[in-house]
């Protein structure tokens, strides 16, 4: 589902509509119709395959729908068979998945204008006027609401949020210019969300715990696939021994 998800938003992202991400022509082919076009093959099929994972374990559920409290053949073999096709489906998926991160090319220009449009910021003038003035954050919910009404029918914006401030609480504003610069700006917003935020500190805490967590994994997998190698070995020396000993009984 996690691949299945960062496809689906890596191709939104791409699209001319959004235009966030682009993407080498080594993961893309060429539409049979329109030249001008770029088709993300990769892409769409990493949005696809999950299908085959989800059908896997439904099935291998659906196989055990009557089964008794017991030792049956549907828990044994009927069941787990769909498992080592989903795990081999999972392992197909992993090197595209990990291709398609890797030559994402943020357009951060683009991400920027985005993000500065449409107020996108406009839960920071709500928190500002709450943090600022003490206001209450309901009132302060309602006041941006009126503020951003007034705004996109063309009211200038500090005009806009007195008149909104004044209509529903029934006093005034002074100087509200820094608060509306402060809350305008993504990148003063962006800082201001702390502990859960997306702040870069954050941000940046959340990748280190991943990559932590990633390579405890890697050591726990590396540990594992060791004390297979050497099981196996054990049970080969152990055949062996057991080859020899039967071989000198019947010679004798």
């Amino acid at each position: 589902m996690t691949i299945g998800r960062l496809g689906q938003d890596f191709y939104l992202w791409s699209t001319y509509e959004f235009g966030m991400l682009e993407f080498p022509d080594r993961v893309a082919s060429t539409s049979s119709i329109m030249p001008q076009k770029k088709n993300l093959t990769v892409l769409e099929n990493l949005k696809a395959r999950p299908a085959a994972l989800l059908g896997a374990m439904v099935t291998g559920i659906t196989a055990l729908r009557a089964v008794p409290f017991g030792h049956s053949q549907e828990v044994s073999l009927e069941a787990g068979r769909w498992l080592w096709e989903a795990l081999e489906e999972l392992r197909a998926m992993l090197p595209a998945a990990s291709i398609v991160v890797e030559c994402a090319t943020p357009r951060r220009d683009r991400m920027r204008g985005l993000v500065s449009e449409n107020f996108a910021t406009a839960t920071a003038v709500a928190d500002l006027l709450s943090s600022t003035y003490g206001l209450p954050f309901r009132e302060a919910h309602h006041v941006t609401g009126r503020y951003v009404r007034l705004a996109m029918e063309g009211a200038d914006p500090e005009a806009a949020l007195r008149t909104a401030y004044t209509e529903e609480t029934g006093r005034f504003l002074d100087d509200i210019a820094p608060l509306l610069a402060e809350a305008l700006d993504p990148a003063c917003m962006l800082e201001a969300t702390t502990g859960c935020g997306p702040s870069r500190a954050e941000t940046i805490r959340l990748h280190e715990d991943a990559r932590s967590r990633l390579r405890a994994d890697q050591e726990a997998a590396a540990g594992r696939h060791e004390g297979q190698r050497f099981a196996a070995h054990a049970l080969a020396t152990a055949c062996e021994k057991l080859t020899s000993a039967v071989s000198v009984t019947r010679s004798t």
